[in-house]
């Protein structure tokens, strides 16, 4: 444990509102068979979306790396849209436009008459 967290942990009302934000992010929090669940949707159901064996679903929810238009594809098999978002510390958050349905530049291009 870093001082930081000991520090945290011998404060009461450090600890409590750490907690309550560390409840927070959990919240807002989930695996890819925790959304297909919460969704009231099975593996074969998913698989059936993705053109896959209900194997694959199984073995894609298990995995830690993968590529973003696999994800992108299950959580659209789910109902949903995928949405990245970059953040710095000190910027505000970027939302990126990865693998999008087109190349078309996000803002106007200067026209010359």
């Amino acid at each position: 444990m870093g001082p930081v967290l000991e520090r945290i942990r011998s404060h009461p009302e450090a600890r409590a509102h750490y907690e309550a934000v560390r409840e927070q992010i959990e919240q807002h929090q989930a695996t890819l068979a925790q959304v297909r669940k919460a969704r009231t949707l099975t593996q074969q159901h998913i698989a059936e979306q993705l053109q896959m064996d209900q194997s694959e679903v199984s073995r894609l929810e298990h995995r830690s790396n993968m590529l973003l238009s696999t994800l992108r594809s299950f959580v659209r098999a789910t109902g949903g849209d995928l949405h990245l978002i970059a953040t710095f510390p000190d910027a505000e958050p970027v939302h990126l436009l990865v693998g999008t349905e087109s190349d078309e530049p996000t803002s106007p291009t200067p026209t010359t008459e």
